[in-house]
């Protein structure tokens, strides 16, 4: 294995400008620890990290507010300007709010990740009405509401990023059918959020 692809691996590699002048806004960007003293990094704080490293402006929302601060200082210290928000993105207004402060302090928006997405239940038998609404609420309609707002204040040739799991096309990868419902929904979501997204459907 050459060096150059073990670093880009490891999440060391040098920055490539592949994103210069990009403005991206990461939802999930904290970092869930689960109790371990030294967790590995999770996918929203290295995709912030890395949106940085190459050039970006990264908005990291999250509803920890600590780990959301201690997300945005690893930004920064990619030389990238970033902010930090705290986020609960199963609700409207949140939602909205946070698209507003994005699109106004960084003049508007070209990319969008929605990396939420927890579970609860177990089994049908064991699931509650309650856990299987809370789980949709993080999993599916954060999703839809993020995309709702975005869409209106991006720029052309933007993108939307949903981070789904194998547990959406392989059941048997999870005793929690809410979260495996929950992300195979996001297929579904997808499909209109390109269709909403469209020049024909969307003109800017």
């Amino acid at each position: 294995m050459s060096t150059d692809l073990f670093a880009e691996a490891q999440g060391n590699a040098a920055g490539r400008a592949r994103l210069i002048g990009r403005r991206i806004l990461v939802v999930g960007g904290g970092q869930q620890t689960y109790g371990m003293p030294d967790a590995p990094i999770g996918n929203g704080r290295a995709m912030s990290i890395l949106c940085g490293r190459e050039g970006a402006m990264v908005a990291v929302a999250d509803i920890n507010t600590e780990a959301a601060t201690e997300t945005a200082h690893m930004v920064e210290a990619q030389g990238a300007k970033v902010l930090p928000m705290t986020v609960d993105a199963t609700k409207e207004a949140d939602v909205q709010q946070m698209i507003q402060t994005v699109a106004e302090q960084f003049g508007s928006l070209d990319g969008l990740i929605v990396n939420v997405g927890m579970a609860r239940g177990l089994m049908l038998a064991q699931t509650s009405v309650a856990d299987w609404d809370w789980v949709f609420a993080l999993n599916a309609r954060a999703h839809f509401l993020c995309s709702k707002h975005a869409l209106p204040v991006m720029e052309p040739g933007g993108a939307i990023v949903f981070i789904s799991s194998t547990a959406a096309v392989l059941p048997s990868t999870t005793d929690i059918p809410a979260y495996a419902a929950s992300k195979a929904a996001l297929a579904g979501l997808n499909v209109y959020v390109a269709k909403g997204g469209s020049p024909e459907r969307h003109p800017r």
